[in-house]
């Protein structure tokens, strides 16, 4: 083996590598320097161009545009260049498998030399038909960058799906492992209260998920009793829609179709699919094969940030009432406090008392039970609370009320996942409801406070707040899937 070889590394260009990049352009291409400086000063940022190395040399480049090819993300390479002293060693056709096993999508490129077409087609790519190619770069707004209606080649990721999902492995959510995986929620539009992952750890012991990093994406599957034709309960593995950019969506919806079909020898399904997800994927046409029934009693309840803060406004006078006659009731003997892994004892003694004088008073014991799990587990897990919001109303120095929440910063949303209170006393959900906000959510412009399970005094209660939209969830079932025997 060549000892270079060994020695290669893909890595981004920085503005110190321009000069290098002009050299070996020049000699690739033959433009002068005024082009490829006006190219710089147009396109260049921190990842557009990517490169082999060999220590400092460069042996190879190719300039990255991400483009949109009937509803998917492709990318689209320009100027891929080699140098001279390195052609014959394969540094181009490494470029770009790398490149696909990078970003998880179907590449195009335009030779601009004739008859170099059969290369590409030995190493995988297809012609892209002249039209169509056209219309991709004028939609990204980049058809000065190529040659016109001229041949483009297209290297395809379909037969890529089943080998992705072979290689999945699957693991417990558990708090040491957190990092690992929350940087991929929030990275899409999603108002759920699944768009991040408290309430995935909160309710753990009722649904067992798993998650699965996958290139850039993570994927999380769980369990859910089912009622099955028979009218019995029937535990199933269920998905969620990947946990990614929007742009790499339906690649890593297809990729987990895959991993329900080929692996665990089921149709794919999803229950509680957000909103936003769902419309991305009907667009795309990633869903032409599946039914979609909306979930009406798990829509989320979604409020303005600063109507909750302040609750102002008329339709909302009967809170502040509430509010004003919990404070002269309790005047100088009431404070707001933010909670820590130390109030841990303190919490669940207050916890018990809240579970015997409430029971779930709506037949969901075992989900309450779940929850008051989960909690006393993210007590048990200091780290935690980097992570998520706790806040508590202490009356004479005893805690009354306590609440969870967590921020989605990409949708500047709270989520507020847990709130509970003592129900005997006048105006105190109303207190920890605003002061929760106040001081752990100030610049949250959404409250999402979930839904209401179908739960007809939960329905009154969140309808009091007036909130100013929903966020739907939906069922999603894949069709005509045939189990191997």
């Amino acid at each position: 083996m060549d000892a270079g070889l060994c020695d290669r590394r893909y890595v981004y260009a920085s503005e110190a590598d321009l000069p290098l990049i002009t050299c070996l352009w020049k000699e690739a291409f033959g433009d002068d320097t005024d082009y490829i400086n006006g190219y710089f000063d147009r396109w260049f940022d921190d990842k557009r161009i990517i490169l082999i190395k060999e220590k400092d040399r460069i042996v190879s480049m190719a300039s990255l545009f991400c483009v949109d090819m009937d509803g998917r993300r492709a990318v689209y390479v320009f100027a891929l260049a080699t140098d001279m002293k390195d052609r014959g060693r394969g540094a181009a056709t490494d470029l770009l498998r790398h490149i696909q096993d990078e970003y998880r999508c179907p590449v195009i490129l335009q030779p601009e030399k004739t008859g170099v077409e059969d290369f590409y087609r030995k190493i995988g790519f297809e012609t892209l038909d002249k039209e169509h190619f056209w219309d991709i770069c004028l939609k990204a707004g980049i058809e000065e960058l190529t040659l016109g209606k001229d041949d483009a080649m297209i290297r395809e990721t379909a037969d890529t799906y089943e080998k992705e999902c072979e290689r999945f492995i699957f693991k417990d959510i558990v708090p040491e492992k957190m990092d690992e995986f929350i940087g991929f929620f929030g990275l899409r539009p999603n108002r759920s209260c699944d768009s991040m992952p408290l309430s995935l750890y909160l309710y753990r012991h009722l649904y067992e998920p798993d998650y699965c990093i996958d290139g850039r994406a993570c994927l999380v599957i769980f369990l859910q009793d089912e009622i099955n034709d028979k009218g019995e309960k029937e535990r199933k593995t269920i998905g969620s829609i990947p946990y990614c950019r929007e742009e790499d969506l339906v690649h890593y919806f297809k990729v987990q179709e895959k991993y329900f079909n080929n692996v665990l020898n089921k149709p794919h399904l999803l229950f509680s699919a957000d909103e936003e997800g769902v419309a991305a994927l009907m667009e795309a046409g990633a869903l032409d094969n599946y039914t979609v029934t909306e979930d009406v009693d798990l829509k989320d309840y979604l409020y303005s940030g600063e109507s909750m803060r302040t609750l102002a406004g008329k339709k909302l006078s009967k809170k502040r009432n509430l509010i004003h006659q919990f404070e002269k009731a309790y005047e100088g003997r009431w404070e707001y406090c933010s909670i820590n892994a130390d109030d841990r004892e303190e919490v669940l003694t207050f916890l018990e008392a809240w579970k015997n004088e409430h029971g779930s008073g709506g037949g969901n014991e075992e989900v309450l039970e779940a929850e008051l799990k989960g909690i006393r587990d993210l007590f048990s897990h200091p780290v935690l609370f980097a992570k998520f919001k706790f806040g508590g109303i202490r009356i004479d120095g005893e805690l009354r009320a306590f609440s969870i929440g967590a921020y989605n910063p990409s949708e500047k949303m709270a989520i507020i996942d847990v709130e509970k209170a003592e129900k005997d006393i006048n105006g105190l959900y109303q207190i920890i409801n605003r002061e929760f906000l106040v001081h752990e959510f100030p610049e949250a412009e959404i409250v999402n406070r979930e839904d209401d399970v179908g739960e007809e005094n939960l329905r009154k209660a969140k309808m009091s707040y007036m909130p100013i939209g929903f966020e739907r969830k939906f069922t999603l079932r894949q069709k005509d899937f045939k189990a191997a025997p």
